[in-house]
């Protein structure tokens, strides 16, 4: 019993590692939809793993469904709480639908957890300047980008 739950086991992650692969080589092929199919089938093999749900959301904001993407990188956020560029690409999808206050909540949420990224910084400094805190956004503009 124990051995034949490791084969099944072993057969769903390389299928779960088989569909990402196809995703991205669909994405490569600009067939977006057929890669969010693959990450369905990917994510009904493997829910508690982040990867899929922010993979899915980078399409899902390639298409401009920014909502929908919104809610694929809170949910890779959710299972993995310490992903800089979930928080990082769900400010940026929000950012898109003007909802400042939550993207200026996820750019720093990202900065906090990786503060070496200089393109997390610049895009708070945008957000603060939208929200016409220039004096923010001029202190962000300032700060060394590595």
């Amino acid at each position: 019993m124990v051995e034949e739950n490791n084969r099944l086991k072993s057969g769903n992650d390389y299928e779960y590692k088989r569909l990402l692969s196809q995703a991205e080589d669909k994405i490569a092929r600009n067939d977006y939809q057929r890669a969010i199919e693959c990450y369905n089938k990917a994510i009904e093999l493997n829910p508690k793993d982040a990867i899929a749900y922010y993979s899915r959301g980078k399409v899902k904001y390639k298409l401009k469904d920014y909502s929908g993407a919104i809610e694929e990188f809170n949910r890779a956020i959710e299972l993995n709480p310490d992903f800089a560029d979930a928080h990082y690409r769900c400010g940026r999808a929000k950012n898109k639908l003007k909802t400042i206050m939550g993207l200026l909540k996820k750019f720093n949420n990202a900065i906090e957890l990786n503060p070496d990224l200089p393109w997390h910084i610049f895009r708070r400094s945008n957000a603060k300047n939208k929200l016409k805190d220039y004096n923010g956004a001029i202190e962000d503009y300032n700060k060394p980008m590595n």
